[in-house]
């Protein structure tokens, strides 16, 4: 399982656990906080969402779960949301996860929103950012221009 650090030592980028063996290298790795962008069926192989998320918290993990349809985006106050709660805990001093299925799509595309609204990067920037951290992120055009959109969005409503 590889983890790609978005921000260095605060925010990283991956695909689903495999195993629970896994999620014991993210708490190796002081993860703390886990966005989990999964929809039910994408977690069978760990008991469904809700067993899922049950192990992380056991674990100690904070956790934020937001569901996305795959190859797809979130709601614009979804991904608002999404990106505040991970600033929460990365000023809470956590170290915050984010996955989907390959951590890709809807996880390039939280990861991006977030360099949007925290470090104030344009979306081209934030995209190319999550792209060098994690190569094929943002799978397609439709989530790209997402982004932009969050990034008007954002502006509009005056920030942070």
């Amino acid at each position: 399982m590889v983890i790609s650090w978005v921000v260095r030592n605060k925010v990283a980028a991956s695909g689903k656990p495999s195993s629970f063996g896994d999620i014991k290298l993210w708490k190796a790795e002081g993860i703390g906080s886990v966005v989990v962008l999964n929809e039910d069926h994408e977690l069978k192989h760990l008991g469904g969402l809700q067993g899922y998320l049950e192990v992380l918290r056991d674990l100690g993990f904070e956790v934020l779960s937001t569901p996305i349809r795959d190859f797809w985006i979130p709601t614009l106050e979804q991904a608002l949301e999404t990106v505040k709660w991970i600033e929460s805990r990365v000023k809470a001093g956590d170290k915050v996860l984010i996955h989907c299925n390959a951590g890709l799509g809807r996880t390039g595309v939280i990861s991006a929103c977030y360099l949007v609204y925290t470090q104030g990067m344009s979306w081209r920037e934030a995209v190319a950012k999550v792209r060098e951290a994690r190569p094929g992120s943002l799978e397609n055009l439709v989530q790209e221009k997402f982004v932009e959109k969050f990034e008007k969005y954002v502006k509009k409503r005056g920030g942070p």
